[in-house]
């Protein structure tokens, strides 16, 4: 199941993170998603990209703590160099 979703309008693209029942939290699935939509994105007809999250609660409510208890150290040194990698 992709948690992210693209879409384009016009010259703007918008990328939804769609994990709302637990806050949009970003987890290994959500930042794998997250990797391959930004890769994708068409960079000739795009100008800016907004990342929203959905529903009304939070945009992203930060780490998955609830996949990162069960992470090894560095399991989670990993996670946390892959999202910095994503936003970059």
């Amino acid at each position: 199941m992709s948690f992210v979703k693209y879409e384009q309008k016009d010259f703007v693209g918008i990328v939804t993170i769609d994990r709302e029942k637990a806050l949009n939290a970003l987890n290994t699935e959500v930042l794998k998603d997250l990797e391959n939509v930004i890769d994708a994105i068409p960079l000739d007809g795009t100008r800016c990209v907004i990342i929203t999250g959905a529903g009304k609660k939070s945009f992203v409510a930060g780490a998955d703590i609830g996949e990162m208890k069960d992470m090894t150290k560095e399991e989670g040194s990993q996670f946390g160099t892959r999202g910095n990698a994503v936003f970059r």
